[in-house]
């Protein structure tokens, strides 16, 4: 991957009438794609990127649809399926609170102190707040609320949630 790019998805069908790319974000990318201006697509076989500019974005579902401006010839846009996308570091999200528990999905849980607690396998959406499913790596499973009094701080590029203590808000399966 070339320096100044992150890795953000695979592009998983295309539409060359549309010049459109159906884009399979990675486990915690879906927040890059928000804003798109720029993206570079490896073509299978190929080292270096093509870049794109991005006329549109909308979801489908779990698929970005990434419309490509009209400088993008439509038989390349027919060769992009399979490609890995990359989006510039100069467009990083910005670090805020509005994500979705979704984004979270196989995210390891660790605590403040460093000790390794499990992996996020479910997400309930209540009218509150999202409430995560966490498999504990000692075997069982807990409830806790995606909130800031729980979680400290999300390491999207890890793919790593880091908790305050989760006892006065967990909720633990009966074995």
């Amino acid at each position: 991957m070339p320096d100044g790019w992150t890795s953000v998805g695979v592009v998983r069908s295309v539409n060359p009438a549309r010049r459109e790319l159906r884009i399979a974000p990675s486990r915690g990318k879906q927040r890059w794609f928000d804003g798109l201006e720029w993206l570079g697509a490896v073509q299978p076989g190929k080292a270096a990127p093509l870049r794109c500019k991005a006329a549109r974005m909308r979801w489908h579902g779990d698929f970005a649809i990434v419309e490509l401006s009209p400088g993008v010839a439509r038989e390349t846009v027919a060769s992009l399926k399979g490609a890995e996308v990359l989006v510039p570091e100069t467009q990083r999200p910005a670090a805020s609170e509005d994500w979705h528990g979704e984004e979270l999905l196989h995210f390891r849980v660790r605590a403040v102190d460093g000790e390794w607690i499990g992996e996020v396998v479910g997400v309930l959406a209540t009218a509150a707040h999202d409430v995560l499913e966490i498999a504990l790596a000692s075997g069982g499973r807990m409830l806790v609320p995606a909130i800031p009094e729980v979680i400290q701080e999300i390491a999207w590029e890890e793919g790593v949630m880091i908790v305050h203590d989760v006892a006065p808000y967990a909720v633990h399966d009966a074995d």
